[in-house]
């Protein structure tokens, strides 16, 4: 199997979340604002802790991967939101945002 087989069925096989789960998803971005303020404390480690850090990575790190850049600069947008699981990330990125500008 390849690399990219293997990030393909990883974005493809994600599990169905509840808004109760999104809701939960943007708590843990909260916490992760709020240790980021802190100084000493890492946001990533909170990430660690809550249990979201590898999906956090696996995420960000398709940001680089050529199936993502292909379906952007192809304009693709639905298959290049979904590759980058963007649900998850926003979810994340707006508990993170609420944390740091409270």
């Amino acid at each position: 199997m390849t690399q990219s087989t293997t990030q393909t069925e990883t974005h493809t096989s994600k599990k169905t979340r509840t808004l109760r789960d999104y809701a939960g998803l943007t708590l843990r971005g909260i916490a992760m604002g709020a240790s980021d303020i802190v100084p000493g404390v890492s946001g990533g480690t909170m990430a660690f802790i809550l249990g979201i850090y590898e999906e956090l990575i696996d995420s960000i790190r398709m940001l680089g991967q050529p199936e993502f850049l292909q379906a952007a600069f192809k304009l693709r947008i639905k298959d290049a939101l979904t590759i980058l699981n963007w649900q998850f990330m926003l979810a994340v990125s707006l508990g993170i945002g609420i944390a740091i500008l409270s």
